[in-house]
């Protein structure tokens, strides 16, 4: 039996870039065909990410995903709800909403063991949370996209999915993976023509900003403009 899959949505399904108009942003697709290839797979995967709710299930339409008996989603209420419930407020508020909170939840539905899961993600320090939370295996995702949006930098989805059971089962000498870019001129079917920045304004997302900018002692600094809470 696969190892239950925990997967990012920025930098591993999505990139949202800069447009050059201002304030403006895209979304581009990084695999085609991605609901083929998780039904093909048919097995328990989470997506973990720092946005909220009804951007990532926004999102997730877009790339034809719905969440389902093998597919679940965890967004950023998720996680905040968790470190509710494990008393871990003071920590989310010193480091954020750290993806490792979900780590019980996650244990619950799927029925497994943390050591068990597999983290997807493209950021180092969310890799290194779940590792010192204990999951089994770490697999970092390379992106990147040049400025003038014709390149874009990801990695093969269909064979990590066929690599991931043997990767798992030799964890013991290798924790992370870094996995091979690839990068390729972007094609017609990655540009989707869509933003999310509408959906980012709600109280939700302004109350992360402020604890964040408090955080990290720019609140009394001028603001740039409204962007994605940190993750």
């Amino acid at each position: 039996m696969s190892p239950v899959l925990l997967v990012d949505i920025d930098g591993v399904v999505i990139f949202e870039a800069e447009r050059q108009e201002p304030a403006s942003s895209q979304i581009f697709f990084l695999h085609k065909n991605l609901d083929r290839s998780l039904l093909k797979w048919r097995q328990t995967m989470f997506f973990v990410t720092h946005r909220s709710r009804r951007e990532a299930r926004r999102i997730l339409q877009l790339a034809g995903i719905r969440p389902s008996l093998y597919v679940k989603l965890i967004a950023a209420e998720d996680l905040f709800q968790a470190a509710v419930d494990a008393g871990q407020i003071r920590e989310a508020i010193k480091r954020g909403l750290l993806k490792s909170f979900a780590l019980p939840l996650i244990e619950r539905v799927s029925w497994q063991k943390r050591d068990k899961v597999v983290m997807l993600d493209d950021r180092q320090h969310n890799l290194d949370a779940m590792l010192d939370a204990g999951v089994g295996l770490a697999l970092k995702a390379p992106i990147g996209i040049d400025g003038d949006h014709k390149v874009i930098t990801s990695f093969d989805l269909r064979h990590t999915l066929d690599s991931l059971s043997d990767w798992y089962r030799n964890r013991a000498d290798c924790r992370q993976i870094e996995l091979a870019p690839a990068s390729a001129a972007i094609q017609d079917w990655q540009r989707s023509g869509t933003t999310t920045t509408k959906l980012q304004k709600h109280p939700f997302n302004t109350i992360r900003r402020t604890i964040s900018s408090v955080r990290r002692g720019t609140f009394f600094r001028a603001a740039p403009r409204a962007s994605r809470p940190e993750t």
